[in-house]
């Protein structure tokens, strides 16, 4: 594994596993939302899915966005999160909108993508619990 990509719905908790593993790894972290997804992301070799259940995914967000709103952390470029403008779920600034209108399109879609012939070299590693993730995490040694 040299360049790995963290997919997951918003709110698994993508950043999080990314960073562990980059520091499991000795590797460096590279926040992709700091980036918008600068064109450079599709050199990876090996792809880590967290298909976690909706009801956990709710949840992780719900928990985030309030610790951002509360703290009044500063995202990137100066950004912050407003708990009530995620409240509005009708609309498309609203995290939860994002949550109800991606989720089941990544699990409908992300299984094609990989399928298709110009991803045969990627390592693709699909964890559906949490429980899964930390296993799979011990299981890599260290760099």
């Amino acid at each position: 594994m040299t360049r790995v990509v963290v997919l997951g719905a918003t709110g698994a908790g993508k950043s999080i596993l990314a960073q562990r593993l980059a520091a499991r790894l000795g590797a460096e972290y590279v926040e992709l939302d700091a980036l918008f997804w600068d064109a450079g992301w599709s050199r990876a070799d090996t792809i880590v899915w967290l298909d976690y259940a909706f009801p956990l995914v709710l949840c992780r967000l719900a928990a985030r966005t309030v610790r951002r709103t509360v703290t009044g952390e500063v995202l990137w470029n100066g950004n912050r999160e407003y708990f009530w403008e995620h409240c509005r779920v009708w609309s498309e600034r609203s995290l939860f909108h994002w949550l109800f209108k991606t989720y089941w399109a990544y699990r409908r879609e992300l299984p094609v993508l990989f399928a298709q012939p110009g991803h045969t070299h990627l390592r693709i590693a699909r964890l559906r619990r949490p429980r899964e993730t930390e296993a799979w995490l011990a299981g890599l040694a260290p760099e």
